[in-house]
């Protein structure tokens, strides 16, 4: 079963990913944030820029502590290299399509300097086995 080991630093997961608008070619190496009370996952304005993606729909929403509105959705796809900086045959990384909700903000990362353009919520997070003990983090899937 593969699986990737993170530090927690500051009480904050953060993975490295590769993101992919769904019908486009190449993807951005980013880091998303962990966060357990979150149903959906987020996307930066930034990313959504950078991805040239287009909206699919609309969700209403609630990121980070701004009101609940309308917010847009995205039809992107997340892989997670495994194991996360050492080259891997391609069947061990985790990937998924998912349609991430659009976000004004950035999200904050392992420090307050190097925010993060993906809040990966539970419509992630629970494909996975997530254990946390001892200041790591290891995620397997």
């Amino acid at each position: 079963m593969p699986q990737v080991e993170i530090p927690v630093e500051r009480a904050r997961i953060v993975v490295r990913l590769a993101v992919s608008g769904v019908s486009h070619d190449g993807e951005e190496h980013v880091e998303g944030l962990l966060d357990a009370g979150a149903t959906r996952s987020f996307l930066s304005s930034e990313l959504v820029t950078q991805l040239g993606v287009v909206p699919s729909g609309t969700v209403e929403a609630t990121a980070l502590d701004i009101a609940t509105k309308q917010r847009p959705t995205y039809p992107v796809q997340v892989r997670v290299p495994a194991p996360q900086f050492v080259s891997a045959p391609a069947e061990d990384h985790f990937r998924k399509r998912i349609e991430a909700v659009g976000s004004e903000r950035r999200f904050e990362g392992r420090h307050p300097a190097a925010p993060c353009d993906v809040l990966l919520g539970m419509d992630l997070i629970s494909q996975w086995r997530v254990e946390i003990s001892d200041g790591r983090c290891i995620i397997s899937w």
